[in-house]
């Protein structure tokens, strides 16, 4: 295509347009236009254009119903050698109005049914304005590198975002189509997507390309899959992309008959029994591939039946594809890693957004000069050098401390018998508690539970418990979106009582029911198998906490929080219970015991538990064992120590005993950081070896000795400007935080015991009677790794070092971790201290094996 490389799309209309001027180019609603029709029209709509002021790199927003006068205003727009702004006059009108606004649209060309309606910021133009205009053709000074059209798409901040595709990658795209999956003169092609949807440039401007023609769907046609079956069957469609969601629709409504028609899925994965189904009724299936910022399609293949598996192809025209690692390295076949697009497709960016373009469009390494597109997508090349695809990276989800992804489940649940198509959403009917919800259209006109159970038992060989989704709901079709992909939001919608649960094995003895309707209170779960883990449920301390409590008045026994690490299933809780054999009030808490590194002890901080850090010990290296510490007498029946050096020299004496040999890597939560420094003094004065001294967002700065009254006073403009400015930029945020703080000590007592002021209380208070009175010694021999939350809530004096660089003599090395001080070790933030944690862990040494 170089002969085509130097000229804009509708100049190359406009040629092909001299080649067949009376062919007919579109059909809608048994109305036509020849060739020569659209170019005078859109020639004379142009002209009114321009006199209206629009000049070449202008922004128009574009808002009509599916028609040919669509068709014109498009083509029009670029004959101004200005780029459009597709619009869904549907659309809610906040959102058209923050898209006028943010491309900076001069004009809004629409018809006088909506005039007013849209609220638009700008002008508008109606199509039935327009005067006698001449037919010529208007010539722009605009090349290839112009503006196209601004498409918006969903924006991870909650606003769309608009990609800014310009002429050449629109016509590299079109012209790579002509050889796959190729089109001929004789095609004729059905539409039936919204303009807001990047693939319906394919369908308006491929047949008009190709000298072939274009039949439009309505609205209302494009909606309905007995509608769109009869004009495939009536008008001779040969030629037809939609999403799996579409293609579904239609074979649903009755389509058994083989048609000359070549399909085009595209938009989401497509599963093999669809494939099949519609290589039984078609001459070819094709798969293409490809996001909006790299102009509609980068990659594509044709399906034929029998084929092991279903991918996404190779590269299509002036297209290069790269599968590479975090790092940007190119990985080996058989590996995962994000799809990157480079080539004549890569779009210009994102408009206004140049902090996201910057993090999204890379320079190619690879093709210097040239640039390349993140994805977000996941895959893998095969053994035969296409690829597959693997689910969107984004689409992963945190559950229970694990990131899924969602399409990695849907692949398997559509294997299963009787399944026809499947979703997989997260619900979080409780905040910060996400399920897995599989929504279904199966064969079955009703679903038992016991097929449920059969389906979950299977699931479980290829997938693990976390990811097999405890909750399924029936549903007899998949909403869609107006762009034909499923709508994912409408399904979280759908009432939560319409779920099948998964549990299959009541409670037997009466304590077994007792804990069962516990914890069907607190997780918010109908049925709760007994052999369900209480963290595979969406458990964590908080809900502990409170679950504990609950247990505690109701049946008069008291056990440890920690007691869920030995007992997480309610068979195992309610025998402990029973017995009260082996219930542990120590110190020493097995979170994660197994593994062949040196074992990490972590001390609790006010909060006195170490529940806290079960999502942080998931996230670690599977050899890397994991003890917490919590506080003594937590049962009431030892008194707590009341200095920080008897504190320290009881837990080491529970680690030795553990674990006489060493070596030994230590962090604290919190207060906790205290402790351990303390703990590191005694270790050391034992002759013990120290691999890891750790604190986890531990302020010292009170104890530093420059920090006197004086100091305090001088520092109070400091003080009030920082509490000023948090204020002024989240006032709810900063009002809450100093509630909590005020209230969260009384508060957490009254969940974390029968008598909290006689227990907690007590611990709490002579932890902080411990930390006033404590006076740190300078460490010679160790440095200290401070993990500090990057937000911060509360005033501090060293805002760096929080306070540690006197205490160190060998130094205080930093680690800035995501998050505030009271949840950098939650959910998400545990994936990333994780990651972090472990890596000095390896570098300091502690990755060797014991003996």
């Amino acid at each position: 295509m170089a002969q085509h490389r130097d000229k804009t799309l509708h100049v190359l209309l406009d040629q092909q347009a001299e080649r067949c001027p009376d062919k007919v180019a579109f059909t809608f609603e048994g109305n036509t236009l020849t060739f020569r029709e659209i170019r005078e029209q859109s020639n004379q709509l142009a002209h009114w254009l321009k006199s209206l002021g629009i000049q070449p790199g202008d922004r128009v927003g574009v808002a009509l119903d599916r028609s040919l006068d669509l068709v014109i205003a498009l083509i029009a727009v670029w004959k101004t050698g200005a780029a459009h702004i597709p619009l869904d006059p549907e659309f809610p009108r906040e959102r058209i109005r923050f898209m006028l606004e943010d491309s900076s649209a001069v004009l809004l060309l629409t018809s006088r049914r909506y005039a007013g309606y849209l609220e638009s910021p700008v002008p508008e133009a109606f199509l039935e304005d327009l005067p006698v205009q001449p037919t010529a053709d208007l010539v722009s000074d605009v090349g290839p590198d112009a503006l196209a059209y601004i498409l918006y798409t969903s924006g991870s901040t909650g606003k769309p975002k608009g990609v800014m595709v310009e002429h050449h990658n629109l016509v590299n795209l079109l012209y790579g189509m002509l050889v796959l999956p190729g089109l001929s003169v004789s095609d004729k092609v059905l539409a039936i997507t919204s303009v807001t949807f990047d693939i319906a440039f394919v369908e308006l401007f491929l047949p008009f390309l190709i000298g072939a023609e274009t039949l439009i769907a309505t609205r209302e046609v494009a909606r309905d899959g007995r509608a769109m079956l009869e004009l495939m069957r009536t008008k001779g469609v040969t030629f037809m992309q939609g999403t799996p969601a579409t293609w579904k629709m239609i074979v649903n409504a009755g389509w058994n008959e083989r048609l000359p028609i070549r399909v085009i899925s595209t938009g989401e994965a497509i599963s093999r029994q669809l494939a099949d189904q519609l290589l039984e009724r078609s001459l070819e299936v094709y798969n293409l591939y490809g996001p909006t910022e790299t102009t509609v399609y980068a990659t594509g293949r044709r399906i034929f039946p029998g084929q092991e598996r279903i991918t996404i192809g190779w590269p299509l025209l002036n297209t290069s594809v790269y599968i590479l690692d975090a790092a940007q390295n190119p990985i080996q076949a058989g590996e995962t890693g994000e799809i990157i697009v480079g080539g004549k497709g890569v779009a210009r960016g994102y408009l206004n957004r140049d902090v996201l373009t910057a993090e999204r469009f890379l320079p190619d390494p690879f093709s210097p000069g040239n640039w390349m597109y993140r994805t977000g997508d996941l895959g893998q090349w095969s053994q035969q050098g296409d690829i597959e695809y693997l689910g969107r990276a984004d689409q992963q989800v945190k559950i229970r401390g694990y990131r899924i992804e969602l399409g990695e489940i849907e692949d398997q649940l559509r294997q299963l018998e009787g399944v026809k198509e499947a979703v997989v959403v997260t619900r979080e009917d409780q905040p910060g508690e996400p399920q897995l919800v599989a929504y279904l259209v199966t064969e079955w006109e009703a679903l038992s539970k016991g097929q449920v159970i059969a389906w979950q038992q299977t699931l479980k060989k290829s997938l693990p418990s976390y990811m097999v989704p405890p909750f399924y709901v029936p549903i007899k079709e998949m909403p869609l979106s107006p762009s034909g992909k499923v709508d994912r939001n409408a399904l979280l919608k759908t009432p939560k009582g319409n779920a099948i649960g998964h549990s299959h094995k009541p409670p037997r003895t009466r304590l077994e029911k007792e804990v069962a309707e516990v914890w069907q209170t607190v997780l918010d779960i109908e049925e709760i198998d007994v052999d369900d883990d209480f963290f595979d449920l969406g458990g964590h301390s908080l809900i502990a906490l409170v679950m504990m409590t609950m247990l505690e008045e109701r049946l008069g026994k008291k056990l440890p929080i920690a007691s869920l690490f030995k007992a997480p299933t309610i068979g195992q809780l309610a025998r402990l219970l029973e017995s009260e054999e082996g219930v542990y009030w120590g110190s020493l808490v097995p979170i994660k015991p197994t593994g062949t590194k040196p074992p990490l002890y972590i001390v609790h901080g006010l909060g006195l538990e170490v529940m806290i850090f079960h999502g942080l010990a998931r996230q670690l290296d599977p050899e890397q064992p994991v003890f917490g510490i919590q506080a003594r007498g937590l049962n009431g029946e030892v008194k707590p120590q009341r200095t920080m050096e008897e504190i320290a020299a009881s837990y080491i004496e529970e680690i030795l005993t553990h674990n006489a040999t060493g070596p030994y890597c230590l962090a604290g939560y919190s207060m906790g950081g205290l402790i351990v420094f303390e703990m590191a003094r005694q270790l050391r004065a034992l002759g013990r070896e120290l691999k890891l001294l750790a604190v986890f967002d531990t302020y010292v700065g009170d104890k530093h000795p420059d920090v006197g009254l004086m100091y305090k006073i001088m520092q109070q403009p400091r003080k009030f400007l920082f509490y000023l400015g948090a204020f002024l930029k989240d006032p709810r945020s900063a009002v809450q935080f100093h509630w909590k703080t005020k209230l969260g000590f009384a508060r957490r007592g009254k969940t974390g015991s029968k008598n909290p002021e006689g227990v907690v209380g007590e611990i709490v208070a002579a932890l902080k009677e411990a930390n006033i009175n404590y006076r740190l010694q300078v460490n010679e021999t160790d440095v200290l790794e401070l993990f500090r939350a990057k937000k911060r809530d509360e005033f501090i004096y060293d805002p760096v070092y929080m306070g540690w660089k006197p205490f160190l003599k060998k130094g205080v090395r930093i680690t800035e971790v995501p998050g505030d001080h009271h949840n950098l070790l939650q959910s998400p933030n545990d994936v990333e201290v994780a990651r972090l944690l472990q890596r000095i862990l390896d570098q300091n040494g502690a990755s060797n094996s014991r003996h």
